[in-house]
């Protein structure tokens, strides 16, 4: 009998996952006073906040007094 080499699979991520990897980006980016790209510019994130029975994320920029939903956001290079 031959043994083959079978590798582990992994499941594909689903958008939750996806959603949250993204606002722990968003998390280490606050807490090592990264820049993120929000239309076009470089901003800091100010503050995060996860409001009760909120399914995501309200993300507060520097200079900016409105929200900024997590999914505009983007990085500039994704933290290691």
């Amino acid at each position: 009998m031959i043994a083959r080499n079978k590798q582990p699979t992994t499941p594909e991520p689903t958008a939750r996952d996806l959603a949250e990897k993204h606002e722990r980006l968003l998390l280490r980016c606050r807490q090592e006073c990264r820049q993120v790209l929000y239309q076009g510019a470089k901003q800091f994130i100010a503050g995060l906040h996860w409001h009760k029975g909120e399914a995501e994320a309200v993300v507060y920029l520097e200079g900016r007094a409105e929200p900024v939903k997590p999914a505009e956001i983007t990085f500039i290079k994704e933290p290691e």
